[in-house]
């Protein structure tokens, strides 16, 4: 389309200026994107989280089955 227009220099010229648009416009947000090692980087703190909140749950729940059993036991024994 630009060569029926402007003549083949010159649609050249304003491709070449659109590409270099678009090349400068993805430099200045590169840093911007995730990398894959940025993103199992988060993939593993994601399931290090989980398991702690999922263990500590755990741990909890045994602490208050004990502790009602310990109550139950001392009610009983009264």
């Amino acid at each position: 389309m630009l060569k029926s227009k402007y003549g083949e220099q010159d649609a050249e010229i304003v491709v070449e200026g659109i590409k270099q648009t678009i090349k400068d416009g993805f430099e200045v947000r590169k840093d911007r994107f995730a990398s894959k090692e940025d993103l199992a980087n988060a993939k593993s703190e994601i399931l290090r989280w989980t398991f702690a909140f999922v263990f500590g749950a755990l741990l909890l729940n045994i602490v208050a089955i004990i502790g009602a059993v310990i109550s139950v036991a001392h009610i009983v024994s009264k």
